[in-house]
């Protein structure tokens, strides 16, 4: 049900309204709790495996080379910000609107800041794995020195950085 009453529309406004749906519609209802459900574990699921290879990481310790354990630690802390970065570009602002849904508080441009927030989540995610993983960050350290330097980037269809041997 689309709320339709006056508190929610106003003319005068050049951004639109964000309209989500009454809170007391119980198919709303079942989506937020199915939703907050499916983050809850979600989130334990992250917390549980990554629990568990810590715990086989330092029980067969003396196994690991020293490169095995810094890679699984800046796999952990990729996995870490790829974990926290929805809860800032997804969950506040879509608490924000269903606050403001709850307590009928018009949310003129609130929608478009979700929206826009919500888009910022893959670039995190994404960026996080390129710059906080070595092997990564050392491909694309690569990529863009190979771009810089060559005035032709391209040869034949295959990018000259990934024919190139710098090593």
């Amino acid at each position: 049900m689309v709320l339709r009453n006056s508190s929610w529309l106003d003319p005068s406004d050049p951004i639109p309204v964000f309209i989500i749906s009454d809170i007391s519609n119980s198919k709303f209802f079942i989506m937020i709790s199915y939703a907050t459900f499916l983050v809850i574990l979600s989130y334990s699921l992250i917390i549980f495996f990554n629990v568990k290879v810590w715990r086989f990481m330092a029980q067969y310790e003396y196994s690991f080379s020293t490169s095995t354990k810094k890679l699984q630690k800046q796999l952990t802390y990729a996995l870490i910000v790829t974990a926290v970065a929805p809860v800032f570009t997804a969950f506040f602002p879509l608490i924000l609107a269903i606050i403001c849904v709850f307590f009928h508080i018009k949310t003129s441009g609130v929608g478009l800041l979700v929206m826009m927030a919500i888009v910022w989540n893959s670039t995190i995610n994404s960026t996080c794995a390129n710059f906080l993983v070595k092997p990564y960050r050392e491909a694309v350290i690569k990529m863009l020195k190979a771009l810089k330097n060559s005035p032709d980037t391209i040869i034949h269809g295959v990018p000259t950085w990934a024919t190139s041997n710098t090593s």
